[in-house]
């Protein structure tokens, strides 16, 4: 990363935790994160930046004043001259039933390239996402305590042959920038799941005027 891109994204990093860190403190239970990325109209919207980046490095700052992981975190983006950040309390709801889903079960340390290739082999069965912006939602279940956000990028880097590829050169150099709406969910099962992951992948095609 050029020193200039690392300035912009450590001035995004203070400016949000500035903005949120009151509303954050007064949470006592499972938090949600909603961040809504606001690009300029020149900035070609399906390309990078993606959604998972910004996602990761925030809850990961917001992580260090709360104390805790957050349970749920939305990330949109769209052509404006506006962001907007919000923190709330996370409020379990059944599942949407939206676009294609699958869902497996792995014990593969994220860091391995087997974890990505069990994500590959899960959504094998699945219709490619046709081009153009998509919605993908993506739910962890754990059992022993982790950091689940080290699970987000390796998931989506699985699902190339899902939402497609931006070179096909490189095997997990997945098209993330068509990723419009991101949402991410946990909630930890306790000791009987173990060390493994249950993953549910959701994802479709969907029109910009719905975020």
């Amino acid at each position: 990363m050029s020193s200039s891109a690392q300035s912009r994204t450590d001035r995004f990093l203070d400016d949000s935790e500035t903005l949120v860190s009151s509303d954050l403190a007064a949470l006592r239970s499972s938090t949600a994160l909603l961040l809504n990325v606001g690009l300029p109209p020149n900035k070609p919207l399906l390309r990078q930046p993606d959604l998972d980046r910004y996602a990761f490095l925030l809850s990961e700052r917001l992580k260090q004043d709360s104390g805790q992981q957050f349970a749920s975190v939305w990330c949109t983006k769209r052509h404006s001259d506006i962001s907007t950040i919000s923190v709330g309390s996370a409020i379990p709801i059944q599942p949407s039933n939206f676009g294609q889903t699958t869902t497996l079960l792995t014990r593969r340390s994220y860091g391995k390239e087997q974890f990505k290739s069990e994500i590959r082999d899960a959504v094998a069965d699945l219709t490619p996402v046709e081009d153009g912006p998509v919605a993908l939602h993506i739910s962890y279940v754990t059992g022993l305590p982790r950091t689940w956000a080290n699970l987000w990028r390796p998931t989506i880097e699985g699902l190339g042959n899902f939402l497609g590829m931006r070179k096909a050169s490189k095997p997990w150099d997945v098209d993330a920038g068509r990723i419009v709406q991101l949402a991410l969910h946990h909630r930890t099962e306790g000791p009987s799941l173990g060390h493994s992951v249950q993953i549910t992948v959701t994802a479709e095609k969907i029109s910009l005027e719905t975020i």
